[in-house]
């Protein structure tokens, strides 16, 4: 029932017929918000096939964007990119699942960079996906769900910074809506609408 602020060109929005979505639960829905991802969608009178899942992380992400890929035709992708300290694991084809490396840090072996650890895991897979992408000429948005950004004085940085399709890389939807309050409530951070529609015009712009 939202009126985006970001008004698409008619002759443009008419060619992104079918869009591709995957990331994790900030691009579900939650009771009745609806995601950034399907608000996006409406304005662009586009159907939706959104491969998100709830609690998995960026192999999980990669994965399932390329063999949806392979299997169908695109206008458009949207990647929400999620908690790099998540290991993705399978039981069966389809049934994935992520062991929270998060909740088990005081395990980790002393004198690992944590953040620096998560940067490299997540960085290596937006420069795969972007390549990936770009070799297969499908248009593509990407934002950072939950936070993956490392502050380094590199040449990776710099070429992470240069991607025009990346939604302010060096900031996230989780720290953005906890800056702002816009959570679902107090005991659950997920975003609530104002924040899914506040990314969603970002995501209109850059499209």
């Amino acid at each position: 029932n939202r009126h985006c602020k970001v008004h698409s060109d008619t002759r443009e929005a008419k060619l992104i017929v079918k869009i591709l979505a995957v990331g994790c639960s900030f691009m579900c829905r939650h009771d009745h918000v609806i995601p950034q991802c399907e608000v996006v969608a409406k304005h662009l009178d586009a159907d939706i096939d959104n491969r998100s899942k709830a609690g998995n992380g960026n192999t999980h992400i990669v994965y399932n964007t390329i063999d949806a890929m392979l299997e169908n035709t695109y206008d458009l992708v949207l990647i929400g990119w999620s908690n790099p300290l998540r290991w993705d694991y399978i039981t069966a084809p389809n049934k994935w699942f992520s062991f929270k490396v998060s909740n088990n840090l005081s395990t980790v072996k002393r004198g690992i960079d944590v953040e620096g650890s998560m940067y490299r895991h997540w960085s290596s897979k937006v420069i795969l996906l972007t390549n990936y992408f770009n070799s297969k000429g499908i248009p593509f948005i990407m934002w950072n769900s939950l936070d993956c950004w490392h502050y380094e004085d590199t040449m990776l940085n710099k070429e992470l910074k240069n991607i025009k399709e990346f939604v302010d890389i060096t900031n996230s939807q989780f720290t953005d809506l906890r800056s702002k309050e816009q959570w679902f409530s107090h005991d659950d951070h997920h975003p609530n609408q104002q924040s899914q529609d506040e990314w969603a015009d970002k995501i209109l712009e850059k499209v």
